[in-house]
């Protein structure tokens, strides 16, 4: 379990286990850092729509 704060009207910072992620832009067209894999995402109403960026990453076993 987690928790997340506002800095400033469309910058969050959520931190878990897993690491500390940024969110940055309006739910239209936001930003996401840290934490795992840069991505960007998209949203209206219900619906978002998740998309990483940058290349494939290897999997450790």
């Amino acid at each position: 379990m987690g928790f997340y704060f506002r800095i400033l009207p469309g910058v969050r910072v959520r931190a878990t286990k897993r690491g500390v992620r940024a969110s940055i832009g309006p739910r239209a067209a936001r930003l996401h850092v840290g934490g795992g894999r840069p991505g960007v995402s998209t949203g209206a109403g219900p619906f978002t729509w998740y998309r990483p960026l940058g290349g494939k990453k290897r999997r450790r076993r």
